[in-house]
């Protein structure tokens, strides 16, 4: 630049000396005329080569003149870069400087330690100020001495950290680490370590990293653990007690329900079957609180266990109203129950939580109604080929539920009524359970109610197709016949009317006998005639015969009776079906009775008994260690006429098979010496044919689990104390039939 600029000053002065003798020139050739007149002088020859060069002379410094000035615009520009790019370094650096820091103000102020690594030397080249914080080790410590991380980590850790992190850094992967060191005072830091693999070339060359302190999350983990685990044992420590006071509440409720049914069987005045029948409800009160309080623990443990089996709404319904219309006709109430004609009777579902929900609403409906009637109405909707919503409601006549009640009703431990003065009876965890039990099937449960007028409880479930239900082949085979209901009760009446009318029958109701002889058409008389037989006026007999006196043709009679009367039916092409009706058990009856071609009487239901022959001789080895529930059930198996011999424990049992021919051994679970449980393995191990006589468990425990245990163990079947008579009966009919063998002479 110097040798440029001293070069244009040089050009600069010689045409600074041209311009000057130009305009010498140019002044001479302007003088006046006069001097112009004056003599001429010749010019000597050699005056134009000079002229010519002085030309050339200014022509090259006119064009050296033009260089130097495009020159200096040249070094100018070049000048201002100069200037513009030294003032944008020096921003760029005082950037740097400034994101510089920054970038350790956020180093500094991260709770972490912030590290880098060169691979090649295994040494730290940078750690962050939060290293001697946290550890209490200088930061040179980690950046002049090769390992010494390593020499800080626990030795349970150094290995498996070492050898994670190397194969990690060899495969260009990032990773985390979890490890202990010793900090500089000796206490244990856990390090949440968190690796970034830098690559160049192809090569890892160094790693960048954060180490972070998670002693208090680890602290945190390990109470958590151990509070799992104290939960765990408190668990099995609760289910412990559950299942001991399950056997220890069951054994004498056993004896004491067992001995009132037994007792019911013999000659008893009036008075004496009032108290036994008092002893025996109250019995079955205290069994179904326990039965809530065991349920309710379940729910609450999530112990509760369901299937996916064949599930019939129908006949799940049916089997409801047959159990409780027992209680309903004892309080004078009407238990109706309607299952509408599109509801899939080949679901998939759990039937037995299902039946336990039902129950629990029916048997609330008919707690809380003093009169009226109680309605079970299932139905479906949402019907595809592979699924369909069930819905049931138990509507009932009764005292009603506030608006304000209904919001705590499917709480534990609540009542509608929770004051002292209240006039039912009950836990409060019925519906708590039920709504549970809904939940987990993933449906809903529900409830609306008028005070004073009544309530319907309502739940809807999903299902799943069994594939293909059969086509229903009433319509088919009752169409077009013609049928007459007289019954009091409004709610039998729609009941009835709406399962003939499903079936494809005309029908006409009436509530007493006058309005079904007013409302006969002469000319369209009934084929048969529905009569409930506790009609006013008489009962429904004589409305019967009457009917049968006047009608054109031969008329079928199906009376409903609420109550057994014992009472033969004796009229031709007559039949008696008990209260609650079953649907299909209707329409059968009415297809026997009802069509001209048959006259045969249909006989009332044969109550359940055990097969006859050899099975009533059968004989049964009974292992029990309280000495009443022996009695009991010695009782209860000559009542069924089986021989018995009893023995007190599973020792005792297994002495008894291996010498003794037994058909069936009732097998009690808890007992001394020895329990049902390894008396059972015993005798599974006992030689052909003694290894494999039916075993039954017949125990106090109704836990979740206690059936599978027995039934893992060896046992044939498991009935849980209280055993009820119709129960161990249908145990026996099941196991002993006719031909059984090793039958007792």
């Amino acid at each position: 630049m110097t040798r440029i600029r001293g070069s244009l000053c040089i050009v600069g002065g010689v045409a600074s000396m041209l311009a000057g003798t130009t305009s010498a020139v140019a002044q001479v050739s302007a003088q006046p005329a006069s001097v112009a007149a004056l003599p001429a002088t010749p010019a000597p020859a050699s005056v134009w080569p000079v002229i010519i060069g002085v030309a050339a002379l200014l022509c090259v410094l006119a064009g050296a003149r033009a260089w130097y000035a495009r020159m200096r615009r040249v070094v100018a520009s070049k000048e201002q870069a100069e200037a513009l790019s030294a003032l944008r370094r020096r921003e760029a650096e005082d950037a740097l400087r400034a994101t510089e820091r920054q970038m350790q103000q956020l180093v500094h102020s991260i709770n972490a330690i912030v590290w880098r690594r060169d691979l090649g030397t295994g040494c730290y080249t940078f750690v962050s100020q939060e290293a001697e914080q946290l550890l209490g080790y200088p930061v040179a410590h980690w950046t002049e001495r090769a390992g010494f991380v390593e020499g800080l980590m626990h030795p349970d850790d150094r290995e498996w950290v070492d050898g994670y992190s190397r194969r990690a850094s060899a495969e260009h992967r990032d990773h985390t680490m979890e490890y202990r060191v010793f900090a500089q005072e000796g206490r244990v830091v856990w390090l949440r370590d968190i690796v970034s693999v830098m690559v160049e070339g192809g090569e890892a060359r160094e790693l960048i990293g954060v180490m972070v302190d998670i002693s208090e999350y680890k602290a945190a983990e390990e109470a958590l653990e151990a509070a799992h685990a104290q939960a765990l044992a408190a668990t099995r420590a609760k289910s412990e007690f559950l299942a001991s006071m399950s056997h220890e509440i069951r054994t004498p409720m056993n004896a004491v329900i067992g001995i009132t049914d037994l007792l019911l069987d013999t000659e008893l005045t009036a008075e004496q079957r009032q108290f036994v029948e008092t002893v025996r409800s109250s019995g079955d009160v205290l069994l179904n609180v326990i039965n809530d309080i065991l349920d309710f623990s379940k729910v609450e443990s999530g112990k509760l266990e369901f299937e996916r089996i064949g599930l019939d709404p129908e006949q799940l319904a049916d089997d409801v109203a047959r159990l409780m219309g027992e209680r309903a006709t004892a309080k004078g109430l009407e238990l109706t129950c309607r299952v509408d004609a599109n509801v899939p009777r080949n679901l998939v579902g759990d039937p037995g939580r299902l039946r336990q929900v039902l129950l629990n609403l029916v048997g609330n409906a008919i707690k809380f109604t003093e009169r009226g009637d109680v309605a079970i109405r299932v139905s479906a909707s949402q019907i595809t080929e592979t699924t369909a919503t069930l819905r049931a409601e138990v509507s009932d006549t009764g005292i009603g539920i506030s608006a304000q009640a209904q919001t705590r009703l499917f709480d534990a431990f609540t009542q509608a009524d929770a004051s002292t003065t209240r006039r039912f009876g009950g836990t409060g965890l019925g519906l708590a359970i039920s709504r549970r039990i809904i939940d987990l099937l993933g449906g809903r449960i529900g409830v609306e109610s008028v005070p004073g007028e009544g309530t319907t409880f309502w739940f809807a479930v999903p299902c799943t197709m069994a594939g293909s239900a059969a086509p229903r082949a009433e319509v088919a085979v009752l169409g077009g016949m013609r049928a007459l209901v007289v019954d009091d009760s409004r709610a039998s009446r729609m009941m009835i009317e709406q399962t003939l009318m499903d079936a494809g029958l005309v029908v006409h109701v009436a509530r007493d006998a006058e309005e079904a002889l007013a409302s006969i058409d002469p000319h369209a008389w009934p084929h048969v005639v529905l009569i409930d037989e506790g009609l006013g006026d008489g009962g429904g007999m004589p409305l019967a015969e009457r009917l049968r006196a006047r009608a054109p043709h031969p008329l079928a009679i199906l009376l409903l009776s609420s109550r057994p009367t014992g009472a033969p039916v004796t009229m031709e092409r007559t039949a008696r079906l008990m209260k609650p009706l079953r649907r299909s058990e209707l329409l059968e009856v009415l297809e026997k009775i009802g069509r001209p071609m048959v006259a045969a009487a249909v006989p009332a239901p044969a109550p359940r008994a055990l097969a006859p022959g050899r099975s009533r001789a059968a004989h049964v080895l009974v292992a029990e260690d309280n000495p009443v529930n022996q009695t009991v059930a010695r009782l209860m198996l000559e009542k069924c006429g089986c021989r018995v011999d009893v023995v007190a424990n599973g020792a005792l049992a297994v002495d008894a098979v291996r010498a003794g021919r037994y058909d069936l051994v009732l097998m009690d679970c808890q007992m001394p010496v020895c329990d049902g449980f390894e008396a059972t393995r015993r005798i599974r191990a006992l030689p052909a044919p003694l290894d494999g006589i039916i075993i039954v468990a017949l125990t106090g425990n109704a836990l979740a689990g206690d059936r599978e245990r027995c039934l893992a163990a060896g046992m044939n079947d498991y009935l849980a104390k209280p055993v009820r008579r119709d129960a161990l009966a249908d145990a026996l009919a099941r196991y002993l039939p006719a031909d059984a063998r090793n039958t007792a002479a």
